[in-house]
């Protein structure tokens, strides 16, 4: 019996090694990085809790080129969206005007909010996409279930293949 566990564990080590060139099933590339849109609802944090179980982020949105490829994606895959918005790795925490990239902790500079936004209505302190604002920026109180996007950068991705 010692044999079979041995050959599990010898094909998990030699299939999880890093890639620098392709993106995991169920990601879509975007320069270096790796994106997908989990197709269920989660609050805010448990989609940062279940992107990080799969290795990656809720997604940080930092250029122009990244907001228009990640708005045309959304816009191609919106008949399978059933919520109103998809989370983005986005937050604020001590004041309503200082936003942030979760746990990465870097300062949002670039923004692509939707008109109005951020209007802060309540406890609005997460970030997503706003589907009727074609994938736009809006504020969102975090305890909403929303789909969501998670990210994973190349560097990061496991390599499928085994190489």
């Amino acid at each position: 019996m010692l044999i079979p566990r041995v050959t599990v564990l010898l094909f998990l080590a030699t299939t999880t090694r890093v890639s620098c060139e392709n993106c995991p099933s169920g990601f879509v590339r975007h320069v270096e990085s790796c994106y997908s849109l989990i197709r269920f609802t989660a609050t805010w944090a448990d989609a940062a809790v279940y992107c990080q179980a799969i290795g990656s982020h809720l997604a940080y949105v930092e250029t122009a080129a990244e907001q228009t490829f990640l708005e045309g994606y959304l816009k191609r895959e919106s008949s399978t969206i059933h919520s109103s918005g998809v989370w983005l790795g986005g937050l604020t925490y001590l004041t309503e005007n200082e936003w942030q990239w979760g746990f990465k902790g870097g300062r949002i500079t670039n923004t692509w909010w939707s008109p109005g936004n951020p209007n802060h209505d309540g406890d609005q302190f997460c970030l997503m996409l706003y589907k009727s604002q074609a994938f736009k920026w809006d504020d969102a109180a975090c305890s909403y279930g929303h789909y969501f996007l998670c990210e994973l950068e190349l560097e990061d991705a496991p390599n499928i293949t085994g190489k």
